[in-house]
């Protein structure tokens, strides 16, 4: 999964507090386990005010619960947290 994150605030933003996990299957969900297996390349690092950065991570899920995911996107440095549902 691909995440573009975009700073609009007039500060730098840590990349390094962002938290981005993934869940599969119907409620609560099981926990999808990260992988740094290729092409993962997750945000580091200072973002600059007005800048953006990509990053990819890369989570293990059963090819029968792929139609059930959720992403959760979240920071140490922000009150938000963005959730993604497929």
């Amino acid at each position: 999964m691909k995440v573009r994150v975009q700073n609009s605030g007039s500060g730098a933003f840590d990349l390094d507090g962002l938290a981005v996990n993934a869940s599969y299957g119907s409620g609560a969900g099981t926990p999808a386990a990260p992988s740094d297996s290729s092409p993962a390349k997750p945000l580091h690092g200072s973002l600059k005010a007005g800048a953006s950065a990509s990053g990819t991570y890369v989570f293990l899920v059963p090819a029968s619960a792929r139609s059930h995911v959720r992403v959760d996107v979240s920071s140490s440095s922000a009150a938000r947290i963005l959730v993604f549902r497929s």
